[in-house]
């Protein structure tokens, strides 16, 4: 029978979260550089601007595509041995 502990320094693992990290920062670089971009586009500096802005589409964009990414993520730490709770914080922590 297989163990439920985790094997923290599994290839696989340790690739997962650098991995992640590394997409979660050039996801940010992504929205913080659209946003740069979109100063000045809109003569007024108001919230709706903001909003209409090619910052938040590329936000919105970011949030929705990460919803299935950091769930497959979240399978594979479960399924390399780490309890939920455990993949949670791994992720998020």
């Amino acid at each position: 029978q297989k163990s439920k502990s985790p094997i923290w320094f599994s290839s696989t693992i340790l690739l997962n979260l650098a991995a992640d990290a590394l997409h979660n920062f050039t996801d940010g670089i992504a929205i913080g550089a659209s946003f740069a971009a979109s100063t000045g586009v809109h003569a007024d500096d108001t919230i709706l601007s903001l909003i209409a802005s090619r910052g938040a589409l590329t936000t919105i964009s970011v949030a929705l595509h990460e919803i299935p990414h950091e769930i497959g993520d979240f399978s594979i730490l479960v399924l390399g041995g780490f309890s939920k709770n455990q993949a949670i914080m791994a992720q998020f922590g």
